[in-house]
């Protein structure tokens, strides 16, 4: 039985047997069944859709029934602690007035400079504090932001990382220990930090301070400050 070759069809070749096929076309009068431009406008590309992926957004949590720190992502009202299996509530909270309830939420509390905390622990992961504290407690197992206009007596409030926005002053009478301290407003304290300690522009720290980095305006932070 005789071998058959194989033939070799390039891409020329395959071009000028496809021109030769249009012009026999019309040469007989058929119409070519090329479509349309408008069909081909509506043909989706698939290069278009290449960079303009949106990855989800991460969020750090603190589960707290057993301070485990860990990462989701994107945006939920619920979800269970890898560790402890508890089911958290994720939901942020404003206030805006009076208030004697405690919340524990892994989202973020506002205490708005209407709002009046009376009783009740506050505990979620970032707390930002522009309201009054007559009582209660606020625990941030993050960011505890302390805003303009704030009196607040040192025992309410307790925070990993603090925050001093511009216009607040506050003042520590016993010894302040924190993780991060960021300063856009005025601190005056015996301050230790174990990570870093950023004044901004605007901002002034009075007392003494023991942190593992300080950085000053918008320059590079010092080790072992």
């Amino acid at each position: 039985m005789a071998e058959e070759k194989a033939r070799l069809v390039d891409g020329f070749t395959t071009l000028k047997a496809a021109q030769r096929a249009v012009q026999h076309d019309r040469s007989s009068g058929k119409t070519s069944a090329e479509p349309s431009v408008s069909n081909k406008k509506n043909v989706p590309s698939v290069a278009s859709h290449i960079g303009h992926t949106v990855m989800p957004t991460k969020h750090d949590v603190v589960c707290y029934e057993c301070t485990y720190q860990f990462q989701f992502a994107g945006r939920v009202d619920q979800i269970h602690c890898p560790k402890c299996k508890v089911e958290l509530d994720m939901k942020d909270y404003t206030i805006d007035g009076p208030w004697c309830e405690s919340i524990r939420t892994g989202g973020n509390i506002h205490i708005q400079p209407s709002g009046i905390l009376k009783d009740g622990a506050l505990n979620a992961t970032d707390i930002i504090l522009e309201g009054k504290v007559e009582g209660g407690t606020l625990f941030a197992s993050r960011w505890l932001e302390i805003g303009a206009s704030v009196s607040i007596d040192e025992e309410f409030f307790k925070g990993r990382d603090l925050r001093v926005a511009r216009g607040g002053h506050v003042i520590f009478k016993q010894k302040a220990c924190y993780r991060n301290v960021e300063l856009y407003g005025n601190l005056k304290a015996n301050l230790k930090a174990s990570g870093l300690v950023h004044i901004q522009a605007g901002g002034l720290f009075e007392g003494s301070l023991s942190a593992e980095h300080l950085a000053v305006g918008g320059g590079w932070p010092y080790s072992n400050a």
